[in-house]
């Protein structure tokens, strides 16, 4: 099962749109202050949701930091995304 497709694994799917939208509507945009927001990212499968999430942190945080070390500390708390699946974590790790 270790590279079980989606469809093996139950694996739902969320167009990007969709993903907009929700975040949008959740209130996670880039004129927050996003780096004081905890957001969990329970199952981040081929990071549907990880992937505009990591977008929006940086360049919300870009407004508020150089990019430089301090920008690892601002962000250090601000996200938390897990894969069990060993293939979807690779392949997500070089999207971000």
């Amino acid at each position: 099962m270790a590279y079980a497709g989606g469809a093996e694994r139950g694996a739902v799917y969320t167009r990007r749109e969709v993903v907009d939208f929700i975040l949008d509507l959740v209130g996670y945009t880039d004129d927050q202050p996003l780096h004081t927001f905890r957001l969990l990212e329970p199952s981040f499968g081929e990071g549907d949701f990880l992937v505009p999430v990591v977008e929006r942190l940086v360049r919300a945080s870009l407004a508020e930091s150089e990019p430089d070390d301090r920008m690892v500390n601002l962000l250090k708390g601000a996200l938390r995304a897990v894969e069990l699946h060993r293939y979807s974590f690779d392949q997500v790790r070089f999207k971000i």
